[in-house]
């Protein structure tokens, strides 16, 4: 029986030019490149779904996975027919939406073709590379590395996916560097990079969950006297502090007082205004809150500054939990996402309300085991991948993660070599899995 191409490439792995054709595809699944499809809104790299054409999903199933395809489909077909708006385009794109899930659930039930450790190497460089790119366009730009406001807003022109989209792929990299680095400390550089990266972008969100993350591998390592391990991420911590002092220059100062003033407003929103706000807008309401006020007070909110973005959050936050009670959506809206019902609402900013609002309670109860399976399933691969992946897991409850082209390929991927092994060599040959 003839073998596809990636299974001839996964049995011929051991050949330096079949493992860089798996290191340039797994590249290219991770660029932060569109790909608009006719119109549908699919605006992103789904090109790793190739995957489905080149392989077979394996025929044993984890019971998890069965529910959640069937689960998924039930409620496409039962949104499609009672959740429909009058939106342009609505049934294309929650079919998109329906697909693109239903596709990564596959690529999670096939073999990968290539190792994890190629998928680490790749994950490093390019985060490494963007971080790079970051510093340059700064420097190029004259762009003041000290504004938060400034610097999240304008370098967006010139780096794609800046700063809270392709930085989850930069906090992965920076624990993937770190686990690379047990055999080549020049990996350490590519961890500093990283690091410079998450500080630079000054996203709060990506920084509690990065300090969780290192607080947790530092315990791991102090418990398990790991010295080696310690003394790598203490010197990739110190490269990450001496790069953003050479890109900042002169302002540390300011740069200090900003990320002090934002970690401030996002201690202070928790006590005075999240619950606050949240007792007076989460509750049941007989009328829904309009359209055009959404949108004013998001305008409002983002001409603030950044420390407007925990208003923000509450604001879309609070106008679909309250859809969602008034409308009775106790299954979702069959995939259809925010911007169908709401063109106010362009994002979530959460991955979990995000998946609540399209599949329903019951489903984010099936999309957090998934998320269970990977972080235990990575824990037993190495401690920093676990603690990557419990950082990401956090840093989801504050941006959309998996949502994402990119993030769902690293998800569906690493959830493969959770179930499956994590080299080529821990499972079968492709010809006996093809008998």
């Amino acid at each position: 029986m003839s073998l596809s191409p990636f299974d001839a490439l996964g049995r011929n792995a051991h050949r330096p030019l079949a493992r860089l054709w798996s290191l340039l595809a797994i590249f290219v699944f991770v660029l932060p490149i569109s790909l608009t499809i006719g119109g549908l809104g699919v605006s992103a790299n789904y090109s790793f779904l190739v995957l489905l054409l080149l392989l077979r999903p394996v025929t044993a199933w984890p019971k998890l996975v069965w529910l959640v395809v069937a689960y998924s489909i039930a409620i496409y077909l039962s949104g499609a027919i009672f959740m429909a708006t009058d939106a342009p385009q609505f049934h294309l794109r929650q079919l998109a939406s329906f697909l693109l899930f239903l596709g990564g659930l596959l690529v999670a039930v096939t073999r990968m073709p290539f190792d994890f450790e190629d998928l680490a190497c790749v994950i490093a460089v390019t985060a490494a590379a963007y971080a790079i790119a970051v510093a340059v366009a700064l420097m190029l730009t004259g762009i003041p590395a000290t504004n938060a406001g400034v610097v999240k807003s304008l370098l967006a022109n010139w780096i794609p996916d800046w700063p809270q989209r392709f930085i989850m792929v930069v906090m992965l990299g920076f624990f993937l560097a770190l686990l690379l680095a047990r055999q080549s400390r020049l990996w350490l550089l590519a961890a500093g990079l990283c690091g410079f990266c998450i500080v630079i972008s000054y996203g709060r969100a990506a920084g509690l969950a990065m300090l969780a993350g290192i607080a947790l591998l530092t315990l791991l390592q102090v418990n398990s006297r790991d010295w080696a391990g310690l003394k790598n991420l203490a010197i990739s911590v110190g490269l990450a502090g001496v790069m953003t002092v050479l890109v900042v220059g002169q302002g540390m100062g300011d740069l200090a007082r900003s990320q002090t003033r934002l970690a401030t407003s996002t201690v202070s929103l928790i006590p005075e205004k999240f619950w606050e706000q949240a007792i007076a807008t989460w509750l049941p309401k007989d009328t829904q809150t309009s359209p055009e006020t959404i949108r004013a007070e998001v305008e409002r909110s983002y001409a603030e500054g950044g420390e407007a973005s925990g208003r923000i959050r509450l604001i879309i936050w609070s106008s679909l939990l309250d859809k969602m009670m008034n409308k009775r959506m106790l299954f979702g809206s069959g995939f259809a996402g925010p911007y169908l019902h709401d063109p106010a609402i362009g994002s979530t900013h959460s991955q979990y309300l995000d998946i609540m609002f399209r599949m329903g309670p019951v489903g984010l109860c099936l999309y957090l085991g998934l998320w269970g399976v990977l972080v235990l399933g990575s824990f037993r691969q190495s401690r920093e991948l676990g603690c990557a992946m419990l950082a990401w897991f956090l840093f989801g409850f504050f941006n959309e993660t998996t949502k994402y082209s990119y993030g769902a390929f690293l998800f569906f991927t690493l959830l493969s070599f959770s179930w499956y092994g994590w080299k080529r060599s821990d499972v079968t040959s492709p010809v006996t899995r093809m008998q």
